[in-house]
């Protein structure tokens, strides 16, 4: 079976790792490390869609820009006040964060919609049609 990975899913990995460590040794969590939500880009019926998991962030507090070809999602994810006497573990990052993506040319820009599904930010971007992907037919040849 073939499994597809991608270059980050080792960093997050020892990013979770590090923020155990730290819990472990110090008893709290540390300020340096903070939420980074796991993001998706494709293409879909002409646009270019980037999603973003924020469960657990506030819709009314994200903030989404688009500079050119750069795509900034920012905001925070608020963790419950719970007393450093009453946890007993944490694994779920809280915090302000901030997410940069580099987006391909041929985007646009001017038609760009985010909405919000579920915990999901799903933004929308139309392409030029020049600056889709094309499928190239492969010639077979019989040797």
């Amino acid at each position: 079976m073939l499994v597809r990975r991608t270059p980050f899913e080792e960093l997050f990995r020892l990013q979770r790792d590090l923020m155990n460590l730290v819990q472990r040794v110090f008893g709290e969590r540390s300020e340096a490390v903070a939420f980074a939500p796991n993001c998706e880009a494709f293409y879909r019926d002409g646009h270019l869609v980037v999603r973003a998991e924020l469960a657990g962030v506030d819709p009314t507090s994200v903030d989404v820009r688009l500079t050119g070809s750069t795509l900034t999602i920012a905001g925070e994810r608020r963790g419950p006040e719970v007393p450093a006497d009453d946890r007993i573990f944490g694994e779920i990052a809280y915090g302000r964060f901030e997410r940069t993506l580099e987006l391909p040319e041929g985007l646009d820009a001017e038609q760009v919609k985010a909405r919000w599904v579920g915990g999901i930010l799903e933004i929308t971007i139309p392409v030029v049609q020049a600056a889709l992907p094309k499928k190239v037919p492969v010639e077979l040849v019989r040797a």
